[in-house]
């Protein structure tokens, strides 16, 4: 069970280091207006 629960604490980790990053560049992008709209992650 620890390791479920120490894999479960990584993913969540993982997702919530994702989701800031996203924001991060979102905001960025945002302000500054850059031209990626042709670019599909």
């Amino acid at each position: 069970m620890s390791n479920f629960v120490l894999t479960i604490i990584l993913a969540f980790g993982l997702i919530v280091m994702a989701l800031i990053g996203v924001a991060i560049g979102w905001l960025i992008t945002g302000k500054t207006r850059v031209r990626h709209c042709g670019m599909r992650g």
